[in-house]
């Protein structure tokens, strides 16, 4: 398949500020997981989206090679090697010209997706050649480097995906009819800052189930200690005193005692009988 040729160079030109793109989650479509993302040219935007994907110290030295005019023209330099307008694409644009350079594979090769042209190809190749010098000079973090090729073409730096997201495909599964609803964790967190993501999107969770095709909680719950306890009372026969005991070293639980035991023993055979209902 031909790429379509268009003189990009040829777009209007105006200075354009650095952007921060931030991603809101994902979102699904008929063959794959989309990044849901938005631009972000103030930090006051960036922390009502998350205030966690990129802190301000980043920021700011973000904004500070925003207005380094050396920074600019190596920037510049590398848009007129290949051959796109100086102050670089809007997002739009950009997509426009990157879907111009995709390729499609034919019903009879059987492969499914899509691939870049061999100019699209050489431009990223010229992109990552040049930008070399400039990530070193400038001392740029993992976070600006991983983003050059997108500064160069729409002056876009992605920030990192959240931590903690939600992900609730409501699209049906194939084995079980049944839609699912994911908590996804993307990098390292503390307990706190998971259980802080629950309370704070509790009301979402509750609404994605409340809209999905999950089952019904069955509501029956025993506790591995508590099935122990029946398990040994019902098959070894032991009293609840060295029941006690076995608990205590088995489970760390050094309140437990006799009376406990026959408590949790007693509360698990009444569930059990309540299947008779």
């Amino acid at each position: 398949m031909l790429s379509r040729e268009i003189n990009w160079y040829n777009i209007k030109q105006c200075n354009r500020k650095i952007k921060i793109i931030v991603s809101t989650g994902l979102e699904h479509d008929n063959l794959s997981l989309q990044r849901k993302t938005i631009e972000c040219d103030s930090y006051e935007k960036i922390i009502k989206v998350d205030s966690e994907q990129i802190d301000y110290k980043t920021y700011t030295f973000i904004k500070a090679l925003e207005k380094n005019k050396q920074f600019e023209n190596q920037i510049k330099k590398i848009r007129d090697k290949i051959g796109i307008p100086r102050e670089g694409f809007t997002k739009k644009e950009y997509d426009s010209f990157r879907e111009s350079h995709k390729i499609y594979p034919t019903k009879k090769s059987g492969y499914i997706g899509f691939g870049h042209s061999d100019k699209f190809n050489e431009i990223n190749k010229i992109i990552r050649n040049e930008s070399l010098p400039i990530i070193t000079h400038f001392n740029l973090n993992d976070l600006i480097a991983s983003s050059i090729k997108y500064l160069v073409f729409h002056n876009g730096i992605y920030a990192p995906n959240r931590a903690i997201y939600l992900d609730d495909n409501k699209k049906p599964l194939p084995l079980n009819e049944s839609t699912n609803i994911k908590i996804v964790i993307q990098s390292k967190v503390s307990k706190n800052k998971l259980i802080k993501f629950i309370k704070e999107n509790f009301k979402q969770l509750e609404e994605a189930m409340e809209e999905s095709n999950l089952p019904e909680d069955v509501g029956f719950y025993i506790s591995r200690r508590d099935w122990e306890i029946v398990n040994i009372r019902d098959q070894k026969k032991w009293k609840y005193r060295k029941i006690a005991d076995y608990i205590s070293k088995e489970y760390d639980d050094f309140d437990i005692n006799e009376d406990s035991v026959k408590t949790a023993y007693d509360r698990a055979k009444k569930k059990i009988l309540s299947l008779n209902l």
